[in-house]
Parts: structure tokens; C-alpha cells; sequence
């Protein structure tokens, strides 16, 4: 008796089994029969006419931005575009390294900014023996000292 019991709820289990297993093959050949019928639009070649009427589509659909569509604009547009946005803010301290790392007006700045730090480490004497030979020191303030050591190594443009 349970050895009947067992095998009416086995052949009930399975049955559910075979059932789930019927319905999920149905979705999977109706998934693949439904993108063989609508293809994907992405995969579509578009005529030259209709490019920027597809980018604006793309865009406005939420799809992500890609290179291909920034590349196509000229440097001029690519400016235009982030004319008011500050990049800046965004990026991580990594990609503002390699940003101050690829620009030689940046660098110049870092130097700059490095040679003050250093020079505010300094006493004002320290400073003062520095700048030997220059008037007018004795009454400058540090922060004046500074400055006027940056100006006597060619550093004004950033101070």
C-alpha cells in the first residue's frame, strides 16, 4: 500500500516535472521564432539619409552611447557638446591622474603647485637665502617670498 502511494505521487511529481519542462521549451522555440521573424533592429543596416535620425532614436530610447556615434561627430561639435558640462566632478581620482599626466599645461600646473608645497615647508629664511641678490625682500611675508621665488624661476604663469 505505500509502495502504491509513492508511485502515484512520483508519477504525479513527474508529470508537474515534464509539464514545466514542456512550457519552458515552448517559450525558448517562441523566443527564437519571434527574433527570427522581428530581427534586431540594431542589426539593421541604415541608409546614410537616416543616420541622425537613428542616433536621436538611440538616444532618446535610452540606449547607451557608444564610440561609433562620438566618433562621428568633428572636434568642433565634441567641444559644443561639453561646453557647459563639468567633467571634472565625475571622474575618479585615477582618471584625473592620467588626465594631469597626458596634458603638459596640467603638468606644468603640478609642478607648480609641488614647488610651493615645498617652499611652504621652508622657514622665511630659508626662503630668503634663496632669493640672495634679489631687493626688496626683507619686508615681503611668506606667502610673498613664494611667490616671488616662482617668479625668479620662470614659474608666473601658474602662480
Amino acid at each position: 500500500m505505500l509502495k502504491t502511494s509513492e508511485s502515484k505521487e512520483n508519477s504525479n511529481e513527474l508529470i508537474i516535472y515534464h509539464f514545466i519542462l514542456a512550457i519552458i521549451l515552448l517559450f525558448g522555440i517562441l523566443i527564437k521564432g519571434l527574433n527570427l521573424i522581428i530581427p534586431n533592429p540594431k542589426s539593421q543596416a541604415l541608409p546614410l539619409k537616416k543616420k541622425e535620425d537613428a542616433d536621436k532614436k538611440e538616444i532618446s530610447s535610452g540606449a547607451q552611447l557608444n564610440s561609433s556615434i562620438i566618433s562621428r561627430k568633428s572636434h568642433e561639435e565634441l567641444r559644443k557638446i561639453l561646453k557647459d558640462v563639468d567633467i571634472l566632478s565625475s571622474l575618479d581620482k585615477s582618471k584625473l591622474t592620467d588626465l594631469i599626466l597626458s596634458n603638459q599645461d596640467a603638468l606644468d600646473k603640478l609642478i607648480v603647485e609641488i614647488q610651493k608645497e615645498s617652499l611652504q615647508r621652508m622657514t622665511n629664511q630659508e626662503i630668503r637665502s634663496i632669493l640672495k641678490g634679489v631687493e626688496g625682500i626683507s619686508r615681503l611675508r611668506k606667502s610673498e617670498l613664494i611667490e616671488e621665488v616662482l617668479k625668479q624661476y620662470k614659474f608666473k604663469k601658474y602662480s
